[in-house]
């Protein structure tokens, strides 16, 4: 959590003067409210045919995190009858259904954007969302749990899994990084083709090593990443 403020910090601090661009709608669709609730356009249900002020901004947004938070629960117990249902283990689970689930509306975001030609804008959200995730998202309920319950206590098979998933998490985003830094005159076609490669072979070596396949390819891929965590491990 220490490591997100200081990100805060620095970007609030490195922050010049500049313009803000408000594009927002002031006006919701209208229309009935019990329709626009079914449809989850909840914009018109708290505004209905008015014009948005602080206070419906403020009811919007506190109506908007309510229906997040339910939907995340409601997310959570899916991911779990789903692994007790396949057989996968729930952190499997989780980096494939889960994360996609709940990354969607960064997506509608970054496509929104990108639309609009504001690239930087679409990379930006998708880069500050997983810094949140990480050093917030992950951090501040470990450290409520560990508060309340103590130390986490995991099976030595879950430790090796998870270690693998952090070597490939690792060796994805340090490609992803270098794809980006020798981007210089713009993403194009063939970085975006990548992306979705590197995303999709990630995907399917979730797939195989939760299912437990015999696969041989996995297998090999999973004994490297071991390895490598071993390694990892070794040097602390």
């Amino acid at each position: 959590m220490a490591l997100y403020f200081v990100y805060v910090g620095y970007m609030l601090l490195s922050q010049g003067p500049g313009e803000v661009e408000n594009d927002y709608e002031e006006e919701a669709d209208g229309g009935n409210r019990a329709v626009a609730l079914f449809k989850g356009d909840l914009a018109t249900v708290v505004l209905g045919n008015s014009k948005i002020n602080q206070l419906k901004a403020i009811l919007l947004l506190l109506i908007s995190v309510l229906f997040i938070g339910l939907a995340c629960f409601w997310l959570v117990e899916a991911c779990q009858e789903f692994g007790a249902a396949t057989g996968m283990p729930i952190y499997f689970v989780s980096v494939v259904l889960a994360s996609a689930a709940t990354s969607v509306p960064d997506t509608i975001i970054s496509y929104k954007d990108a639309m609009k030609g504001n690239y930087d804008d679409a990379v930006a959200n998708a880069l500050g969302s997983n810094i949140f995730d990480v050093c917030f998202a992950l951090g501040f309920p470990l450290f409520l749990f560990t508060l309340i319950y103590g130390p986490i206590e995991m099976s030595a098979d879950t430790i090796e899994n998870i270690g693998q998933l952090r070597v490939l998490l690792l060796i994805l985003t340090i490609i992803v990084f270098f794809i980006f830094i020798f981007s210089k005159k713009g993403i194009k076609g063939i970085h975006a083709k990548l992306l979705l490669l590197l995303y999709v072979l990630f995907v399917v070596y979730s797939v195989g090593k939760g299912l437990s396949y015999d696969i041989p390819l996995i297998s090999e891929v999973s004994n490297g990443l071991s390895q490598i965590s071993h390694w990892f491990t070794a040097l602390l």
